[in-house]
């Protein structure tokens, strides 16, 4: 994906689509085992390659939310991460641009394998479930501020009027603050939280929108902890019945 926050590291988030096709092309070339030579508009190579032996055919996914990502994603990618979206019209969305991107390409329908990244939290105390996911939310709608109309989200004042006064920079709200700001419908619209019942049921609704996998970003509830969460999701969201193995204290 092109990332985020590179301008910390003095790494100017130019031209990300550019970039990110170019890349694509190279590494694809290097993974095949070709010596590689190159001369793009962002990349350049002379007769490069890899000094051990290609691992074989390596899946290649391309994460974003943007229109020009998306759409490339199905364009040259082998899947496609959907950043964030929880609700249908950011699913709808996404899913369009990547339909759109394998049209462009001559590529079959349902080429890409479609991806949603997920951030959940599941509890049974509800207003908890919502303030652990709510920092993310917030993130969420700064990193999306131009697709925000595209995807009928409209803010609230009190939550426009912080987001212009921080100059629409990261978060910095407490887990309780970014819960009193956000409504209902847009926490649904980027994350997954509730119930184990509640979230099963909005898992249903994202698979028959088109999903062939989901990635679960967990944010334990006030309390919690991410060994339990990670269980609950797998054993009662998700329905496989395992125990996962304790992962480190």
């Amino acid at each position: 994906g092109a990332g985020g926050g590179l301008d910390t590291l003095g790494i100017a988030r130019s031209r990300p689509a550019a970039t990110l096709r170019e890349a694509i092309a190279v590494i694809r070339s290097l993974l095949a085992g070709e010596r590689t030579t190159f001369d793009g508009e962002v990349f350049a190579l002379s007769d490069a390659g890899l000094d051990f032996p290609p691992p074989g055919p390596v899946p290649i996914y391309l994460a974003g939310r943007g229109p020009r990502i998306l759409r490339l994603a199905g364009e040259v990618a082998d899947g496609a991460v959907i950043g964030g979206f929880a609700t249908e019209p950011g699913l709808t969305y996404a899913l369009d641009l990547i339909a759109a991107g394998e049209r462009a390409a001559g590529r079959q329908p349902g080429t890409v394998d479609r991806l949603a990244w997920l951030y959940t939290c599941v509890s049974d105390d509800v207003a908890a479930a919502r303030a652990a996911v709510a920092p993310m939310v917030v993130a969420s709608l700064i990193t999306s501020r131009p697709i925000l109309g595209r995807l009928g989200i409209v803010l609230p004042d009190r939550l426009a009027d912080r987001l212009e006064a921080t100059g629409w920079r990261y978060p910095t709200l407490s887990p309780a603050e970014a819960s009193e700001l956000v409504p209902d419908e847009i926490l649904d619209a980027f994350s997954l939280h509730g119930t184990p019942a509640t979230c099963r049921e909005r898992l249903t609704q994202v698979h028959a929108l088109g999903i062939d996998h989901m990635a679960f970003v967990p944010f334990p509830a006030e309390g919690d902890t991410l060994d339990r969460l990670t269980q609950r999701i797998a054993t009662e969201v998700v329905g496989t019945g395992q125990t996962l193995p304790a992962g480190p204290p």
